[in-house]
Order: C-alpha cells, then sequence, then structure tokens
C-alpha cells in the first residue's frame, strides 16, 4: 500500500511537470475537433487530480463548445471539470450551473461515479469562495463518501484532512480533531509523505486554540517533511499559512505566503488569492499598516460576488459577519484575522487613510496585486 501511494503522489508531480506536453494535446484536440481525444484528457487529469490532489488546469470550456460534443459519454464529465475550474476561479455562477448541468447530463447519458463526485468537490469550493466553511466541510466528508468505492483506502486520507481543516475554520474543533486524527492515521500506515504532511498540519489546526504547543510541534514535524518534497500543492501552503496564523507565528506566515501567492494567482484561485491577502495583511498590520491596508483592498476586489451578500464569512469576506453568524458568536479565521486588521489599521491610520489605501488596493489588477504583496511581504523580510 505504501509503494502505491508514493508512486501516486510522484506521479502527481510528473503530471504537473507535464502541463505544457497536455495543453498541447487537448489544445490539438480542440483544433482537430477531436471530441473523444479532448474528453478523455480531461477525465483522466481529473481523475488523478481526484487521487493524487495535484490539479491542473486544461481549457474544459474550450472542448465543450466542440460540435458534437453533447452526445459523447464523457459529457458529464466534462461539465463536471468545469464546474470545479469555475469553482477555482471564484466564478460561482458558472460553477453551479455546470453542476446542474453535469448531473443533468448523466442522467441522459448515463451515469459516473467521477461526475457526483466532481460536483460535490466543485460544490465545496464554493461554499469556501464565500466562507460557509461548516457547508464546505460537509460537501468534502460527502465527496469522500461518494469517491469510497473502488478505491484504496489510502486516498481518503487527503479528503479527511481537507475537511478536518474545513472545520478548523469554521470553529467546529472536535469535528476538526477526528477527522484529522483519523487522517493522520490512515496517512502514516501509507507511508506517503505527502498525505503525513496534510494530516500534521490539519491536526495542527484542530488542537491550535487548546493545546498550542502540540500545534507547533505538529506543525514544524510537518514543515520539516515538506522540506523533502520537490513541488508542493498551493493550498497544502496555504493551509500551513493559516495554521501558522492560528498560533500567531507572523513570520512563518510571511515566509510560506509568497509561493501561497504565485501558485494561486497562475492557477487563477481568486477566492483563495483573496484569502492570503488577508492573512498577509494581519501579519503586516503593526510593522507596516500602509501596506496592510493596500492588500485588504486588494482582497475585497477578488471576493465572489456572491461572498459580498450577507452568507460570507470565511475566505475574503467584508469586515462583518452575516447576522447568522453574529448571532451563533462564530467567525471563520479569515473573517476575524481582517476584523483584527481592520481595528489595528483604524487606530493606526485613521478611518480616512485607511479608505484611500484600501481604495488604492481595489484599483489594482490581479498581477499588480500580486506583485505589491511580494514586494511588501520581502521589504517586511529585508525590516
Amino acid at each position: 500500500m505504501a509503494c502505491r501511494t508514493t508512486s501516486s503522489a510522484i506521479a502527481g508531480g510528473r503530471l504537473i511537470t507535464e502541463q505544457e506536453n497536455l495543453l498541447a494535446a487537448v489544445n490539438h484536440a480542440i483544433d482537430t475537433n477531436n471530441v473523444d481525444l479532448a474528453l478523455r484528457l480531461v477525465r483522466s487529469t481529473s481523475h488523478h487530480g481526484l487521487q493524487s490532489g495535484w490539479r491542473l488546469i486544461l481549457p474544459v470550456e474550450a472542448v465543450l463548445r466542440l460540435a458534437g460534443v453533447a452526445d459523447h459519454p464523457l459529457y458529464p464529465l466534462g461539465l463536471a471539470a468545469a464546474a470545479h475550474e469555475a469553482a477555482f476561479r471564484g466564478d460561482l455562477s458558472r460553477s453551479e450551473a455546470a453542476c446542474e448541468e453535469a448531473l443533468a447530463a448523466a442522467g441522459r447519458l448515463g451515469s459516473d461515479p467521477d461526475v457526483d463526485v466532481l460536483v460535490s468537490a466543485a460544490r465545496g469550493i464554493q461554499a469556501i469562495a464565500v466562507g460557509a466553511w461548516d457547508e464546505a466541510a460537509a460537501h468534502t466528508e460527502r465527496t469522500l463518501e461518494l469517491a469510497r468505492p473502488g478505491r484504496a483506502e489510502y486516498h481518503f486520507s487527503d479528503l479527511l484532512a481537507g475537511a478536518a481543516f474545513e472545520y478548523t475554520m469554521a470553529g467546529n474543533l472536535d469535528a476538526a480533531a477526528r477527522l484529522a486524527s483519523e487522517s493522520l492515521d490512515l496517512a502514516r500506515r501509507s507511508g506517503a509523505p505527502a498525505f503525513i504532511a496534510h494530516s500534521l498540519t490539519a491536526l495542527a489546526g484542530a488542537v491550535a486554540d487548546r493545546e498550542p504547543q502540540r500545534a507547533r510541534a505538529l506543525l514544524a514535524e510537518s514543515l520539516q517533511l515538506r522540506a523533502t518534497f520537490e513541488k508542493q500543492r498551493a493550498y497544502d501552503i496555504t493551509h500551513t499559512a493559516l495554521i501558522a496564523a492560528r498560533i500567531a507565528d507572523w513570520p512563518l506566515v510571511l515566509k510560506l505566503a509568497p509561493d501561497s501567492i504565485r501558485l494561486h494567482h497562475w492557477a487563477g484561485e481568486r477566492p483563495y488569492l483573496s484569502g492570503i491577502f488577508n492573512v498577509v495583511a494581519r501579519a503586516l498590520a503593526s510593522g507596516d499598516p500602509e501596506s496592510a491596508a493596500v492588500l485588504q483592498g486588494a482582497a475585497g476586489r477578488l471576493v465572489p460576488a456572491a461572498a459580498r451578500a450577507p452568507r460570507g464569512v470565511g475566505v475574503a469576506s467584508a469586515d462583518a459577519m452575516s447576522p447568522a453568524a453574529e448571532a451563533a458568536g462564530t467567525a471563520s479565521l479569515v473573517t476575524e484575522l481582517r476584523r483584527q486588521t481592520t481595528a489595528a489599521l483604524r487606530d493606526g491610520l485613521g478611518e480616512t487613510r485607511l479608505h484611500q489605501l484600501r481604495a488604492e488596493g481595489e484599483a489594482m489588477d490581479d498581477a499588480h496585486a500580486v506583485a505589491y504583496a511580494l514586494e511588501a511581504i520581502s521589504h517586511a523580510g529585508r525590516g
């Protein structure tokens, strides 16, 4: 079992390396209207992503526009993959529409277990994008349930760790600790370093409030293991940075953030980019309040429109919580960090200057905001 798991992780790294080759193959299939080849490539990369956690970006929407595609047996899978991609981009309306279309097409053309898995995963990402972390965790557990038949047990440690992290972000620490412990047990039995590191980070988050010293030790073990990896997944780095923020290890946040920012920007994962901007703003608030305020503005521009409604309390919400969250006394970690940052910036800069600097960030396009964030982090490191 350990050998197969390790091979899966290695294969993920190789697929990342082969991104350009895969893109070339898909683009050739699109150019020649080879629907079968295009959809088989989409299925292959989607299936491997479900197994290994490595996400590759293919022009799925272009595949779905090919002549005759709607009659192909893999069309529902293509729609589900499109839903998954749109959710990562923060295009939540397109993601949910593609989820519905995928399920309808599966009813017409025949069911495919991977369609249901991808739809559930896409809806989990949608929930993260608007800060509905409990809902995201429930979708991840549903994804796990759907993925179990016909798959080796060791693949599930990654999904369990993801659900544990999401429950931590929602403040449901008992559920987080239960799932993270199960994840770590599975990961250690598998012997796969990537899964072990992810599970260690998830468990660190679950125990951070109650056992901060244990959390620091778990995080240190995870980081020591990750230092041996040739490649790392963006969300692993981001999760680690968020847990570092939970234990107020701001130097570690700023050490991890550049890779997180670069990878999410490269992949077009705007909700996640917004979240890490908010965390960096909190880390910079005392030493560089003006940069922190600009990054708050940049983060706000990246928020999906749905997250600006009262529901949003998570990845990159505004300072105020939703009425329901306020009544329950709950807030996600990123929302709480943003509120802390805002309070500090109001005290240090004043309301007028804070709004001026936020407006500067809101006016930046993604590339400019990324460059600004990386320079602010570099400047903090030199200070």
